[in-house]
């Protein structure tokens, strides 16, 4: 199993660097295996990469590039982008402009030229994605496009923008690593910041 080699391997006298991409949680066990025999770490946790959009912003080209950043490899990447951060003067029509965008997404076989994004890694990873996107709802966002599995076998999921989700939710503040964008708005750059 993957946590029996890992904690073999970073905790191993032998071993020169330990380096690791995953979750938080299993981060720190990483760090602490590998602190036993003072081995070099490089971890990359949990990321949860801000897009934001200031007042100045061409509104078009920040709607397209936030569709772009946020479901590349289909969200499943560190660095990709899940929550738009958008000047409020801007809000609504970011909102609105990324759901048409989103809602034109192709969903499928990679390897069809049609497709613009593929599957999920698992069935696991596609039900914990719609489970995430299932509580943000439950606790008062609410879904602008998306959120839902394709009845298409494949772990698939459609890509989703969430809005009026709490500062402190979990689909905020957690990776969802999957095709998910959060849409946030501010009112002044220091808000944006904080």
């Amino acid at each position: 199993a993957g946590a029996d080699a890992g904690t073999a391997l970073a905790g191993h006298p032998d071993v020169d660097v330990v380096t690791f991409t995953g979750s938080t949680a299993v981060g720190r066990k990483v760090m602490s295996a590998a602190a036993a025999h003072g081995h070099r770490t490089q971890l990359e946790l949990g990321g949860k990469a801000p897009f934001v959009v200031f007042d100045d912003a061409d509104l078009d080209a920040a709607v397209q590039g936030a569709v772009a950043a946020a479901l590349i490899n289909s969200g499943q990447d560190c660095t990709a982008a899940t929550r738009a951060i958008v000047s409020g003067d801007l809000y609504d029509d970011f909102v609105a402009g990324v759901g048409e965008v989103m809602r034109k997404i192709v969903v499928g076989d990679p390897r069809d030229p049609d497709t613009d994004i593929g599957p999920l890694i698992s069935t696991a990873q596609q039900e914990k994605v719609a489970a995430m996107v299932e509580r943000a709802v439950a606790d008062g966002a609410k879904i602008a496009c998306g959120g839902s599995i394709p009845q298409s076998p494949g772990s698939f999921y459609t890509p989703t923008l969430v809005t009026d989700a709490a500062q402190d939710s979990e689909i905020v503040q957690e990776e969802v690593f999957g095709p998910v964008l959060v849409a946030l708005p501010f009112d002044d750059d220091e808000e944006a910041i904080r």
